[in-house]
């Protein structure tokens, strides 16, 4: 049987039920701005019944408060996150294509554009082709050659600190992902703390997802959340394991743990125009190493890395045919274009010394040589000076032929290694043709320049300070990188030769940062050749300006990716414009798409100030009205208990 003071009980339960609900409402107001909150709800159940022993059986109890809980989906939650990587991605291919198109683009650097350039280098040589004589025409020439090699080098320079500021970016960005991935295993231990007590810690998980939201933006992300089930018991004990994986199936965090990433430099460049200490990635507990490259994943963190040693897929790669005690030869069968070792030596872009991958494994070299055979159109290439690096204790001597060889990773992007790569194909041919023409001829004083191998175009050692030229080997099949020694300058480096003569520097030693005039001729341009004519010098002969002009259009003097020189920048543009409109197109695609989802998980979890209002004002009059069957049973009560009796 009910007690007589029953109702007063049913009314204090309705008073509770509807301050849970006031008080809900109150937090969800307070954080109706507060990124990655989630709408709070109070749950309720009517209270069990009660038998009375009545005709009517039983009888209601009031209400009970079962639980707060937030309104989340997780099915939203997994789009955003997806959806959030592809942005990343793209957001950030498009920020520094956009940094690369300036670059090149005319009028935007400190020094003119190529194509103004170019239209001044050759408008200079017809003036000159017309009074090759005149001092003053010489000079204006030469003036205009140095704004070229200048363009060139400033183009490096710019590339160079692109480079440095993807790599630098790297390097916050794993130190974020590293930050968010011991939060995330914090809050782990937090919330089941709190859980296992069968309380819901709803506002921890809003900030445990929040940081989620934050490491999609990096790298692909898939969560799991499995329940722990007590062993004795076979019952959930209310604490779960909640990972976090990342890039492919990469465990994050699991549970309490947190794996972290860790940046390690490179001690050896992989491009000869790399900067120096580009970032490698691995994993600090077992130091392997960690890949966001694959076609399948996206991030800010892959852009990265695309943008920084993007290569177009056309990283040097061949096969092992031999290896010994520190040294392995490599055969390229690929070179399907090319029809000299020149034309190879213009795509090489692999350093003197520095990093290769063998069966998968790394290995450092240093110095090298390549020897082209025309029949078969294969390029042999023998290493010396191999270590083991990067924990990798297996010597190149056990490697099998046959064995696949990479320099870099081969990266479906052009990034800054491509267009490093770009320039210096034009550099080294425009050098090379234009210095072949010119030793064709004499100087005004009547010097031979074949006779003192005077280069118009040379290249800045960056080693010694000193200016260094080339010597013609049209015919050569063989170069070899070894080591020089500068007795002047006091100095050794490694340098790429015609053959074993080190005084026959191959053009493979030009890049578009080293790119120069001949100091020799800025000096006196007297000793620029003009006139091929023997004996005799005649001052007011032209026929080698006119074979320097003919560069510019005659695809059999110089050609670029197919088309003259003159339009190496109209090619590059092309390659950037259609990268940075894609990228851009698809930043606000995914941006677009983010926003809708976005809204639709508003639509669930989201607070609406007008909806919480009316809630408040509605638990306001349940509270009240809770209040007055109180205050009626207390009337009940009092009549009851001192009106009534014997």
């Amino acid at each position: 049987m009910a007690s007589q003071f029953f109702g007063l009980m049913i009314g204090y339960s309705g008073l509770i039920a509807s301050e849970a609900q006031e008080n809900t409402t109150a937090h969800n107001l307070a954080n109706a701005n507060t990124e990655g909150y989630s709408k709070q709800v109070v749950n309720t159940t009517a209270s069990d019944a009660l038998r009375v022993y009545q005709r009517y059986g039983m009888t209601g109890t009031g209400i009970t408060v079962t639980s707060v809980t937030q309104l989340r989906s997780f099915f939203y939650d997994t789009k955003y996150w997806n959806n959030n990587s592809d942005h990343g991605l793209y957001s950030t291919q498009s920020s520094y294509m956009s940094q690369i198109e300036k670059y090149f683009k005319d009028g935007i650097q400190k020094s003119e554009g190529f194509s103004s350039i170019s239209d001044k280098l050759y408008a200079a040589l017809e003036t000159l082709s017309t009074n090759p004589s005149s001092t003053t025409t010489r000079e204006s020439f030469v003036g205009v050659s140095k704004s070229l090699t200048e363009y060139f080098n400033l183009m490096y320079d710019d590339l160079q600190k692109l480079q440095s500021d993807a790599n630098s970016e790297i390097n916050t960005t794993v130190s974020r992902i590293n930050s968010i991935a011991n939060e995330v295993a914090a809050l782990n231990q937090q919330i089941n703390i709190i859980e296992i007590q069968g309380l819901e810690a709803n506002d921890l998980r809003d900030k445990r997802a929040l940081l989620i939201d934050e490491l999609s933006g990096y790298v692909n992300v898939k969560v799991t959340e499995v329940p722990v089930i007590d062993e004795r018991t076979g019952v959930d004990s209310g604490a779960n394991v909640y990972s976090v994986f990342i890039s492919g199936g990469n465990t994050l965090v699991s549970g309490y743990k947190a794996y972290e990433l860790e940046c390690v430099s490179r001690e050896n460049k992989t491009n000869i125009c790399d900067i120096d200490g580009l970032y490698d990635l691995r994993w600090k507990n077992t130091g392997n190493t960690f890949s966001v490259l694959s076609s399948n994943l996206s991030g800010s963190l892959k852009a990265l890395f695309e943008l920084r040693d993007g290569n177009n897929e056309e990283n040097l790669k061949g096969r092992l045919t031999a290896s010994g005690d520190k040294t392995f030869t490599m055969v390229v069968d690929t070179y399907k274009e090319e029809t000299n070792l020149n034309e190879i030596l213009s795509k090489l872009n692999i350093s003197t010394s520095g990093n290769v991958k063998v069966d998968g494994r790394n290995y450092t070299y240093a110095g090298w040589s390549l020897t082209y055979n025309e029949a078969d159109n294969t390029a042999t290439f023998v290493f010396n000076g191999v270590e083991e690096g990067n924990n990798n204790n297996v010597p190149i001597s056990s490697i099998s032929a046959g064995t696949n060889v990479f320099f870099g990773e081969s990266i479906n992007y052009k990034g800054v290694a491509y267009y490093q790569a770009q320039m210096n194909q034009w550099v080294r041919d425009y050098a090379r043709v234009f210095n072949s023409i010119e030793k064709m001829g004499e100087d005004t004083n009547g010097v031979k320049l074949s006779d003192v191998n005077r280069n118009y175009f040379v290249w800045e050692n960056e080693i010694t300070g000193n200016q260094t030229g080339f010597t013609e080997a049209e015919n050569s099949t063989t170069i070899t990188v070894q080591e020089i020694t500068d007795a002047a300058a006091g100095k050794t480096y490694l340098a790429a030769v015609n053959g074993t003569d080190n005084t026959a520097f191959s053009y493979y030693n030009i890049t578009a940062g080293n790119f120069n005039v001949n100091e020799e001729i800025v000096n006196d341009t007297s000793k620029m050749a003009t006139t091929a004519t023997d004996g005799d010098v005649n001052l007011t002969a032209n026929d080698l300006v006119k074979e320097l002009i003919e560069i510019k259009d005659n695809k059999t003097k110089m050609k670029f990716r197919g088309g003259t020189s003159a339009e190496f920048l109209t090619v590059v543009l092309s390659d950037m414009a259609l990268a940075s409109s894609s990228a851009s197109t698809f930043a606000t695609n995914t941006d677009n798409i983010a926003k809708a989802i976005e809204n639709q998980r508003l639509s669930v979890g989201g607070v609406d100030i007008d909806e919480e209002t009316i809630d408040l004002i509605k638990y306001q009059r349940c509270y009240s009205l809770n209040s007055k069957v109180i205050s009626v049973m207390a009337q009940i009560y009092d009549r009851l208990i001192l009106e009534t009796g014997v």
